[in-house]
Protein backbone atom coordinates (compact mmCIF):
# COMPACT_ATOMS: atom_id res chain seq x y z
CA UNK A 1 0.00 0.00 0.00
CA UNK A 2 1.42 3.36 -1.27
CA UNK A 3 -0.08 6.55 0.06
CA UNK A 4 0.86 9.79 -1.29
CA UNK A 5 1.61 13.22 0.90
CA UNK A 6 -1.92 13.59 1.66
CA UNK A 7 -3.11 9.84 3.04
CA UNK A 8 -4.52 9.04 -0.82
CA UNK A 9 -4.13 5.71 -2.20
CA UNK A 10 -1.91 5.67 -4.74
CA UNK A 11 -0.87 2.03 -5.37
CA UNK A 12 -1.74 -1.36 -3.44
CA UNK A 13 -0.83 -5.04 -5.07
CA UNK A 14 -0.58 -8.31 -3.47
CA UNK A 15 0.43 -11.74 -5.06
CA UNK A 16 0.99 -15.46 -4.85
CA UNK A 17 3.94 -17.52 -5.32
CA UNK A 18 5.35 -18.04 -1.73
CA UNK A 19 8.89 -16.50 -2.05
CA UNK A 20 8.55 -14.39 -5.32
CA UNK A 21 5.74 -12.43 -3.71
CA UNK A 22 8.28 -9.51 -2.70
CA UNK A 23 10.20 -9.38 -5.02
CA UNK A 24 7.02 -9.67 -8.12
CA UNK A 25 5.37 -6.82 -6.13
CA UNK A 26 8.12 -4.96 -5.91
CA UNK A 27 9.01 -4.59 -9.80
CA UNK A 28 5.24 -4.19 -10.38
CA UNK A 29 5.31 -1.25 -8.34
CA UNK A 30 8.89 -0.06 -9.93
CA UNK A 31 7.18 -0.17 -13.69
CA UNK A 32 3.80 1.62 -12.23
CA UNK A 33 5.15 3.95 -9.85
CA UNK A 34 8.99 5.39 -10.82
CA UNK A 35 8.50 4.43 -14.69
CA UNK A 36 4.64 5.29 -14.87
CA UNK A 37 3.01 2.14 -16.90
CA UNK A 38 0.00 1.71 -16.39
CA UNK A 39 -1.01 -1.12 -13.74
CA UNK A 40 -1.49 -3.82 -16.95
CA UNK A 41 1.55 -3.28 -18.29
CA UNK A 42 3.83 -2.87 -15.18
CA UNK A 43 2.04 -6.76 -14.56
CA UNK A 44 2.91 -7.83 -17.63
CA UNK A 45 6.53 -6.84 -18.04
CA UNK A 46 8.96 -9.22 -17.47
CA UNK A 47 10.20 -9.72 -13.93
CA UNK A 48 13.58 -11.41 -12.11
CA UNK A 49 13.92 -13.16 -8.50
CA UNK A 50 16.61 -13.62 -6.52
CA UNK A 51 16.25 -14.75 -2.76
CA UNK A 52 19.80 -15.17 -1.32
CA UNK A 53 19.84 -19.29 -0.96
CA UNK A 54 20.55 -20.99 -3.41
CA UNK A 55 22.86 -17.99 -5.34
CA UNK A 56 20.88 -17.78 -8.41
CA UNK A 57 18.95 -15.25 -10.61
CA UNK A 58 15.95 -16.43 -11.85
CA UNK A 59 14.50 -14.44 -14.86
CA UNK A 60 11.63 -15.04 -17.25
CA UNK A 61 12.87 -15.89 -21.05
CA UNK A 62 11.45 -12.50 -22.32
CA UNK A 63 13.39 -10.59 -20.56
CA UNK A 64 15.82 -8.24 -21.97
CA UNK A 65 19.15 -9.69 -23.22
CA UNK A 66 20.94 -5.86 -22.77
CA UNK A 67 19.43 -5.49 -18.95
CA UNK A 68 20.85 -9.30 -18.25
CA UNK A 69 24.65 -8.24 -19.87
CA UNK A 70 24.18 -5.11 -17.19
CA UNK A 71 23.65 -7.63 -14.58
CA UNK A 72 26.51 -9.82 -15.01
Amino acid sequence: LVTDSYGNVIFTAGGSGGSRIISSVAQVAIYNLWLGKSIRDAVDMPRLHQQLIPMEVELEKRFPVNVVHGLL
